[in-house]
């Protein structure tokens, strides 16, 4: 039986729209490179980067608050 997420659904909502931004933004990328706008092509994978590392922190913050510290062993 699969586990269920600690997050609220509100927020899962939340991440999938993130992440789907930034597999947007990472496909641009390629779509500006084939058609050589390299000025684009940073401005996208810089997006997506940001995009990515401000989701990581978040749900990290998110999680860390929602379900505690870890218990050191």
């Amino acid at each position: 039986m699969a586990q269920q997420s600690p997050m609220p659904a509100k927020f899962r909502v939340m991440f999938f729209i993130l992440a789907l931004s930034v597999m947007s933004c990472f496909a641009a990328v390629g779509i500006m490179f084939s058609e050589q706008r390299y000025p684009l092509v940073l401005l996208f994978l810089f997006l997506g980067l940001m995009l990515a590392g401000f989701g990581f922190m978040t749900r990290k913050k998110l999680l860390l608050r929602l379900v505690g510290p870890k218990p050191k062993k």
